[in-house]
């Protein structure tokens, strides 16, 4: 059976990405290139999900690192129901699945180990699901700060790490191959939405809006301005979930700003209480599955039957987001 590596670059405090920071956060250096382009140029199957893929394909394709070339002949996979075949990157094969299905069936077929870089959502999934065999992190000597996004591990299940490897590069950048476990928590809150090892939000602020139906979500676009959307809410043991189209618009600036502004309100969106701020992040698998549920039974005719039908006649995916860190303004 082949082995599922998860390879992922974070700053100090655990960001994967930081705002007007160079790549590699300015650290590259002759030993750590060395090091990608065996990573990239070994014979192995990188796997990626779709937002990654996108990335991937605009970085590649429009830049000069001399691991490109590398990972434009390696064999891709990417996993995705949203993305439309043919993909126009060379080698690259597109899998309409999820990937807690389609992993296992590849771990048993390829021939090759399968080894993802970043797609965090996905690969939390997997870990979670006990699922990735290697935890490759390279940790680079950087305080992000405020400029962080894209924590890697938060939100997320809990893991015990046994260290197989570790390396130095450069003097100054640090490689630690882990083989992870899923910890076995005594928390209440285990492994999915409403019982989910997921930080919850047991706090006063998060319990005002346990009764709320409707909330007004602001997402704030890159000029500084935000954008009120009414959105259903629901709360569960300490969690707090909403859906929301794959095509709107309001995911482009989640992804760059997950920080969002909530606060209660009509159906037509006018407010009536207080604001709190919040962290929006994108669920998958299971998580997402599990939300969904909860969302469907608290709004039977607008979310599992109005909600789901509109997405179908505008052929677009369903996402689901929890708000964790929910904190009165």
């Amino acid at each position: 059976m082949a082995t599922y590596t998860f390879d992922v670059f974070v700053s100090l405090d655990g960001f994967g990405t930081a705002v007007d920071w160079p790549g590699y956060w300015g650290k590259e250096g002759p030993e750590l290139v060395a090091s990608r382009a065996e990573a990239f140029g070994s014979d192995r199957i990188l796997v990626l999900g779709a937002n990654t893929y996108r990335d991937f394909y605009r970085i590649v394709r429009s830049g000069d690192d001399p691991t490109f070339d590398l990972i434009n002949r390696a064999r891709k996979i990417v996993l995705s129901k949203t993305l439309e075949p043919p993909l126009k990157w060379e080698n690259t094969t597109l899998i309409a699945e999820d990937a807690l299905t389609a992993i296992p069936r590849l771990k048993a077929e390829s021939d090759l180990p399968l080894w993802s870089h970043g797609s965090l959502s996905m690969n939390r999934a997997l870990m979670a699901a006990g699922l990735v065999d290697r935890l490759v992190i390279t940790i680079f000597p950087a305080i992000t700060g405020t400029s962080g996004r894209n924590p890697v591990f938060v939100p997320g299940a809990e893991f015990d790490l046994e260290l197989l490897e570790s390396h130095t590069f450069d003097g100054r950048v640090q490689q630690l191959v882990y083989a992870p476990t899923v910890h076995k928590s005594p928390h209440p809150n285990s492994s999915k939405a409403g019982d989910s090892s997921m930080p919850g939000n047991e706090s006063p602020a998060l319990e005002r809006f346990a009764g709320e139906k409707v909330v007004q979500l602001q997402t704030r676009k890159r000029d500084g301005t935000w954008v009120d959307t009414p959105v259903n809410l629901v709360v569960d043991h300490g969690h707090a979930y909403f859906r929301t189209p794959g095509k709107a618009s309001k995911n482009k600036r989640l992804r760059n700003f997950p920080e969002v502004r909530i606060r209660p309100c009509t159906w037509s969106g006018k407010p009536t209480g207080p604001p709190a701020k919040a962290t929006a992040h994108l669920l998958s698998g299971e998580e997402s599955r599990a939300a969904g549920e909860l969302i469907d039974k608290k709004f039977p005719l607008v979310q599992h039957v109005g909600v789901h039908l509109a997405h179908r006649v505008m052929r677009t995916s369903t996402l689901h987001y929890e708000l964790t860190d929910v904190t009165d303004l």
